[in-house]
């Protein structure tokens, strides 16, 4: 498929904020950056918006005991927990940070739950928190015209009175046992009715699906 080379596409930002509160700025710019062949103000723009909030994000762990990526490895599930931290009774919190403003969307979500799960039998400690590090994302766009230092003087106040923030969330076991058992359906499918979803937007074969473009697919005869 061809690559998305919007400079605020999804997947790339997202990742250059979880860099940008790993790594730092300079170096998540620059992993951003080599995602394309072509860099113009609108990137430049982008990533202004994720340095400033990835310090907002920063500050919410500054003298907290954290690890980033911590990585699950089990026999039944792989994955990578964005933020582990070790709390003073010696049980844990883990984090998954989430550039979004829709946090009501994450509250139906089993991930976070499958973490402390997996965490759990993979390490034999004990998670007590569990949370998500809302990040507001700001849709704010340059138009083609619009003067560019007064542009970035206005998204900066803008940035500035935007907050990350601890979203807490009641751990489920019901999201567990649903998850592994939708899971068993998939493996045992015999048939793959399509199933739209907002979710479409993210998928590499969304332009082959939804509008019939069959370019750089790759089909067996």
């Amino acid at each position: 498929m061809l690559q998305d080379y919007e400079p605020n596409n999804p997947l790339l930002i997202g990742t250059m904020l979880h860099n940008a509160v790993e790594v730092g700025i300079e170096k998540a710019e620059y992993k951003y950056f080599k995602n394309y062949p072509i860099i113009n103000d609108y990137h430049i723009d982008e990533v202004i918006k994720v340095e400033a909030m990835s310090n907002k994000v920063r500050k919410i762990l500054t003298d907290r005991k954290v690890a980033f990526e911590y990585k699950l490895n089990t026999s039944d599930f792989i994955g990578y927990i964005d933020c582990v931290e070790m709390l003073k009774d010696g049980t844990f919190a883990l984090y998954d940070f989430k550039y979004s403003n829709n946090v009501s969307n994450y509250d139906k979500s089993a991930q976070i739950h499958l973490y402390k799960y997996f965490f759990e039998q993979q390490t034999g400690e004990k998670v007590s928190k569990l949370a998500y590090i809302m990040v507001p994302k700001l849709s704010t766009q340059r138009k083609f015209n619009d003067d560019a230092q007064a542009f970035r003087r206005d998204l900066k106040r803008e940035l500035a009175r935007k907050e990350a923030f601890i979203h807490r969330v009641t751990y489920s076991s019901n999201k567990v046992i649903t998850w592994l058992l939708d899971l068993k359906r998939c493996m045992e499918a015999t048939e793959y009715p399509k199933n739209e979803t907002r979710l479409c937007y993210y998928c590499d074969y969304y332009d082959y699906c939804q509008k019939g473009i069959d370019f750089n697919v790759i089909t067996k005869k």
